[in-house]
């Protein structure tokens, strides 16, 4: 892990001990039910239209997205990380074969 990264784990870590003991109180809360299993596991591509958290999602980037239902997609963000988030932070394009293959190739 990086010690950037550490930092900043620590540094919410000793954030959430404060909220938990009633020191300090949420900036935000997110609560989203997602589902255990994915309806489909075909990889389609999709540009970011919208995000909650720039350093994450880049707006107009065009990102490999697996479809989870209408509601959520699982994108792999800035962070590296596989993570789920509302379908309508990205809007589906449809790419010929020969485009998604290259792509797959470079990924």
């Amino acid at each position: 892990m990086k010690k950037e990264d550490f930092t900043r784990l620590k540094t919410s870590i000793r954030e959430a001990g404060k909220i938990k003991r009633g020191i300090k109180v949420a900036v935000r809360e997110t609560t989203i039910e997602t589902p255990h299993k994915a309806q489909s596991e075909t990889l389609t591509y999709a540009f970011c239209v919208k995000t909650d958290d720039p350093a994450l999602l880049i707006l107009r980037k065009l990102y490999p997205v697996t479809l989870y239902d209408e509601r959520y997609v699982k994108v792999i963000d800035e962070a590296g990380e596989a993570t789920i988030y509302p379908a309508d932070f990205f809007l589906p394009v449809s790419l010929p074969q020969e485009v998604t293959t290259k792509l797959a190739q470079i990924a």
